[in-house]
């Protein structure tokens, strides 16, 4: 159990790390702080769970498709949203920015509801796309 605790909190931890490394990235080049980083992530992890659990693709074909679908997704937020309105204020970058956020959890409403139930017994209830709302899964 305690090994298992520890492999969990390592790829969690990760997950943190790069999410942090990301933003931080993304801060230091632009000067822009995009409030919808995180909500783009949690939308592209909703993707990659179509792509491999629903549609059957392997594991690095569903992450590659999933990384790509991230990255034409943050370009179109950087042209279409972004650069149009950079020469204004700052707080209009934020604004914008926090209103995309509101659009990505929006979306999330149109995704279903599962119950994961951890190795270790552990239960939660996680959104994941198109699923009805009586699945469970065991991680």
């Amino acid at each position: 159990m305690f090994f298992s605790l520890l492999i969990e909190g390592i790829a969690v931890g990760s997950i943190y790390s790069l999410v942090a490394v990301g933003f931080i990235i993304l801060v230091q080049t632009t000067d822009v702080v995009n409030f919808a980083h995180g909500d783009l992530l949690m939308f592209s992890t909703f993707i990659a769970y179509m792509l491999i659990v629903q549609t059957g693709l392997p594991i690095l074909v569903g992450i590659g498709l999933t990384i790509i679908f991230a990255a034409l997704m943050g370009v179109l937020i950087e042209k279409v949203l972004i650069k149009p309105i950079i020469d204004r204020a700052h707080e209009a970058v934020i604004l914008a920015t926090l209103g995309l956020a509101f659009i990505f959890r929006g979306l999330q409403l149109f995704f279903g509801v599962i119950r994961c139930i951890s190795s270790q017994g552990f239960s939660r209830i996680t959104t994941f796309p198109l699923v009805d709302s009586e699945s469970t899964h065991r991680i």
